[in-house]
């Protein structure tokens, strides 16, 4: 199966360039916009050494205190799969931590798990290395396309969950977004998927090109409506939260 319309990748905000890129997501991307709302909340509080597993380009870094902080990302072998360049992070096999027992206070893995074949040797290191009363913070898709094809395994529910999860003290599993965040965020991807078709010209497209542009421009209207309605819908948790855009998992060891 092919992939035609692949995840955007996440980037730091080291470049002017990219922090516009990370408005226009923060604004569009309800996914990404979800999981920022509550790494913004969670991350500044965090001190001592901190562990970012599947890092990629390490976007969420920008987010912990250099002053209370150390950080170390680590993402698989073949990250070029992943169209991801990181040369400040530490590669290993996808199972196995490279570190000691209690080498972390704080552990950061997001939108990975579901990238895992069999995730219980993976949490099972995670629980190695964290610190006795160290946190850790996990996000994970539910309502989202198959992606990274063949790399995608998994959709957990939160029953599936607190099973994985269940060698932690305390357990805290969260929905992100409701089914109407969902709906628009889905709609979204549509609408763009369209407007990417109709965005390639050759020749015997020319007669078509006053049709594209009409469906440009009578389609944004429609855009607008659905950025409003999934923004809405993620503030004011519009709608059934049994079918949100994911999950975040606040575990404690």
């Amino acid at each position: 199966m092919q992939e035609n319309f692949k995840p955007i990748k996440h980037f730091a905000q080291n470049t002017w360039y990219y922090k516009i890129i990370f408005l226009l997501r923060l604004l569009i991307d309800f996914q990404f916009s979800s999981i920022y709302k509550v790494l913004k909340k969670e991350l500044p509080r965090f001190k001592g050494n901190v562990l970012d597993i599947g890092c990629g380009n390490s976007p969420f870094k920008v987010l912990l205190d250099n002053n209370e902080t150390s950080y170390t990302g680590i993402d698989i072998n073949y990250t070029d799969t992943f169209e991801y360049k990181n040369n400040d992070i530490i590669h290993f096999d996808g199972n196995f931590i490279p570190f000691g027992d209690h080498s972390f206070d704080n552990i950061i893995m997001t939108e990975v798990l579901e990238h895992v074949f069999d995730p219980t040797q993976l949490i099972s290191e995670i629980h190695r290395v964290l610190k006795e009363g160290g946190k850790c913070i996990i996000t994970i898709p539910w309502s989202a396309r198959y992606h990274y094809i063949p790399f995608d395994f998994h959709r957990y529910s939160p029953s599936c969950l607190s099973e994985l999860f269940n060698v932690f003290k305390n357990i805290d599993i969260k929905p992100r977004g409701t089914d109407i965040t969902s709906i628009a965020a889905k709609s979204i991807v549509v609408y763009f998927s369209i407007l990417k078709s109709l965005l390639r010209f050759s020749v015997s497209d020319i007669i078509y090109i006053p049709l594209k542009i009409l469906f440009l421009f009578a389609g944004c209207p429609f855009l607008f409506f659905l950025i409003l309605l999934g923004q809405l819908s993620l503030r004011l948790k519009l709608g059934s939260d049994n079918d949100p855009l994911g999950y975040t998992i606040i575990i404690n060891k």
